[in-house]
């Protein structure tokens, strides 16, 4: 409220008027002048003062004519308000008699209907009949009223599409359509919304409806196209609301939406992996909903240089969700959210993470069996180009015990490895070839470099590691040309194995090398050995252990 105190000693002062039909007048369009004398308070009568208000001017192609006003009032209803100056019509007179009117959503009608400035959407209704003169009817406004961050459309109440006209764009409109008697007019305020982007590979989603949804004008400067998912990755021109897509920046960046809010809030999905984006507002997880209720079948997922779990939505990013069926997800209330997936913490577990040459990371887990009661599920492979690290079997959680693949995509330097939270356990990384390339052990707080180039490695997890030596019958046996042989050792050290013919003769070492602790196989070829019996023998440390084959040529 803004007070303009007059300091006189004179008990009477001329009146000085105001005018305040212009909103930018004063501070605020709810201003109220107050006059001060020594004896009173002399105010000037209620005001009320419009947000915004516009006249349409509304003709048969006779003589009828007359002209309707809409607008937005801080302390308007839906219904008559007849302080504002809004004022009952009698019913509508009989055919041949011009009529036009705003019929509200109380089925009153007015000449003049103010709704509350409070909503960012408001429909309106006009009503009208030509007089005997017929159609068209002639719709005119003035288009230099300020249309900023606002839409204001004219449509047909059938489709919206026989007639609709962007109010912003054009100051009249002629309706040759006789079938068509009443219209709505459509306002939609324009919020701006801003986002930001990493370096790198982003998933991003829309949060308004702007007047242009082309990727390249949404996102400026970006540096690949769109790629949406729909069980595959697809490039697309156009983007929708609710949907998240990829796209690559070759810079950080800050980017704005101005357009209509969307309404419902429904993010649609479809049966599997779905990249979906909330709308103007962040939605916390424990708050979102689905219908048909319960279809959710996985944790969300985020992307930040390698996949995370969110505990929101965050407006103009993307996530992933995979769902049972279609249908739709929205924001509910945390008290009746049944949808939610029931997961132990994640910081319960052995973290295994992966860290690459722009120091994006990405972190896997290992858990007791027992524990892994929920479905770890991972969203699928990004496109091409992007750095990615999973198990071969796409969970993000794997058990204890046991070897597991680990698949690593798009790596364009070394990436850097370690374990928390192993509780004094041991594990050890191989290549996934045959261990020659690679083979370390991971302990707490060390760090193994993976070179560029191997992508396919083999994770032993503690239970793996063998608690005693032993050598593993050759498979197949008897054998042509070819056959295997398993062993184990559990501690670092030599290892020597060799063939011996009934002699006693060696006539092939398979093995003569330091080995850390793990189990290996080792291949025989037989090529070059004459039908008949043989022994192999394994030397490391204190053990020692000879096996039977046969050559059959």
């Amino acid at each position: 409220m803004v007070r303009v105190r007059l300091q006189t000693t004179a008990q009477q002062f001329p009146v000085v008027p105001i005018n305040l039909d212009r909103r930018n007048s004063l501070p605020n369009p709810f201003t109220k002048i107050f006059c001060y004398t020594p004896k009173a308070d002399i105010s000037t009568p209620s005001t009320h003062s419009i947000d915004w208000n516009l006249s349409i001017e509304v003709s048969d192609s006779g003589v009828g004519k007359d002209s309707l006003t809409f607008g937005l009032h801080f302390g308007a209803t839906d219904g008559i308000d007849q302080q504002l100056g809004e004022l009952p019509l009698p019913p509508t007179p009989p055919q041949g008699v011009f009529d036009c009117r705003l019929v509200l959503p109380t089925s009153d009608a007015s000449k003049k209907d103010l709704r509350n400035s409070t909503t960012g959407s408001v429909d309106w209704r006009i009503a009208f009949q030509p007089s005997n003169a017929g159609y068209p009817i002639a719709f005119s406004w003035n288009t230099s009223k300020n249309f900023a961050m606002a839409g204001y459309y004219l449509k047909d109440e059938i489709t919206g599409n026989i007639v609709n006209v962007d109010m912003t764009k054009q100051s009249s409109f002629t309706l040759t359509n006789s079938g068509i008697t009443s219209l709505k007019l459509e306002y939609r305020f324009n919020p701006t919304i801003g986002t930001s982007v990493n370096l790198g590979w982003n998933i991003v989603s829309v949060p308004l409806r702007t007047s242009n949804m082309l990727y390249t004008v949404l996102f400026p400067g970006v540096a690949s196209q769109a790629y949406k998912y729909s069980n595959g990755y697809e490039s697309i021109s156009n983007l929708s609301n609710g949907s998240g897509y990829w796209m690559n920046f070759n810079n950080p960046s800050n980017y704005s939406f101005t357009g209509s809010k969307v309404t419902p809030t429904n993010m649609a999905v479809t049966d599997g992996w779905n990249l979906i984006g909330p709308f103007d507002n962040n939605i916390p997880i424990s708050t979102i909903m689905s219908n048909p209720a319960g279809i959710v079948t996985s944790n969300y997922f985020g992307y930040n240089g390698g996949d995370y779990k969110p505990d929101t939505l965050k407006v103009g990013r993307g996530y992933w969700i995979r769902t049972s069926t279609a249908g739709y997800l929205y924001q509910g209330s945390a008290d009746n959210n049944t949808n939610a997936i029931a997961t132990n913490p994640l910081e319960e577990f052995v973290e295994v993470r992966f860290t690459n040459g722009d120091d994006n990371s990405t972190a896997l887990y290992l858990g007791n069996a027992s524990e892994l009661t929920s479905d770890y599920s991972m969203p699928p492979v990004p496109p091409s180009g992007i750095y990615d690290v999973r198990f071969g079997t796409d969970k993000l959680v794997e058990a204890l015990g046991g070897n597991h693949v680990l698949k690593i995509s798009s790596a364009t330097a070394e990436t850097r490895l370690r374990v928390n939270n192993t509780d004094g356990m041991k594990f050890r990384i191989k290549d996934g070839i045959d261990g020659s390339l690679l083979n370390k052990e991971l302990t707490e707080g060390t760090e193994i470099i993976i070179p560029t180039n191997l992508n396919n490695l083999i994770l032993e997890t503690s239970a793996a590691i063998p608690l005693t030596y032993e050598l593993g019958q050759n498979y197949p046996n008897p054998f042509n040309p070819v056959t295997t042989i398993k062993y184990q050792i559990p501690e670092d050290g030599a290892v020597k194995m060799s063939v011996y013919d009934v002699l006693g003769k060696e006539v092939k070492t398979l093995v003569n090398d330091f080995r850390p602790a793990g189990a290996y196989e080792v291949r025989l070829d037989a090529n070059d050995l004459s039908s008949g019996i043989y022994f192999y023998k394994m030397r490391a440390e204190h053990f020692e252990e000879m096996r039977k084959m046969v050559v059959i040529k």
